[in-house]
């Protein structure tokens, strides 16, 4: 091929791209402000949600603070006033689905369990973990929620929380060996010896060194032991 005619081809095609720039230059100007300019928005977006999310968990902390300040009123009357009161605002500050909403929710949970009103501790455990369902909150959440059903004296739902604590979270939660350990024990009380002989075995596969092993191990033991000789 003609060395010449191929240089003066590329030349030819640089030309037609520096004047397709040229003459598009102010749209390519327009498209890359644009992209900054989204940028920038998408930065204060960020940042303004960061803020919020602070203010929203130092109002959240500073109504735990309250509430341990109630704990310390002599006066019942005045006592219970403050408590509806700290209540409303905890429910105000609970609406989202973020942390500061799971925190003031654990919160208003353990109002509840100072009450004993067990129904309503329940549902705002489950609650907060729903509402920040990645965060430390909410395995906790439902581990304390699966304890007070059992406080209020309903193993089935217990067993279900305990057991949606263990397969959402599974070794993240520092509970996990006890939690098992209690579906277990639940099972055994509900006479699914499966089930409770899979948890125990759980533990003992999974936490060796965990104190809940032996009683694990003792427990699978008497079991083979029940089931061998009925």
């Amino acid at each position: 091929m003609d060395t010449t005619a191929t240089h003066k081809e590329k030349t030819k095609v640089s030309d037609l791209l520096v004047d397709f720039i040229q003459k598009r230059k102010l749209i390519l100007l327009g498209v890359l402000i644009a992209f900054f300019v989204i940028l920038a928005v998408v930065g204060l977006v960020l940042t303004l949600r960061e803020t919020s999310q602070i203010k929203a968990i130092s109002r959240v902390e500073t109504l735990s603070e309250r509430y341990d300040e109630i704990r310390t009123i002599s006066d019942e009357t005045k006592k219970k006033e403050s408590i509806v009161s700290l209540l409303e605002e905890l429910k105000s500050a609970s609406n989202k689905k973020d942390f500061p909403s799971a925190r003031a929710l654990s919160i208003i949970a353990s109002i509840h369990v100072d009450l004993k009103e067990w129904t309503e501790a329940e549902n705002a455990w489950i609650a907060s973990a729903e509402a920040a369902p990645k965060s430390y909150l909410a395995p906790v959440a439902l581990y304390n929620a699966a304890t007070v059903a059992e406080d209020r004296g309903d193993p089935t739902s217990a067993l279900t929380l305990y057991t949606r604590c263990v397969q959402e979270y599974n070794n993240d939660y520092p509970l996990t060996a006890r939690a098992y350990f209690s579906i277990g024990r639940l099972s055994e009380q509900a006479n699914d010896a499966k089930s409770a002989t899979d948890a125990y075995k759980k533990i003992v596969d999974t936490w060796p060194n965990e104190g809940w092993t032996k009683m694990a191990n003792s427990r699978i033991l008497s079991i083979t032991l029940h089931t061998s000789n009925p």
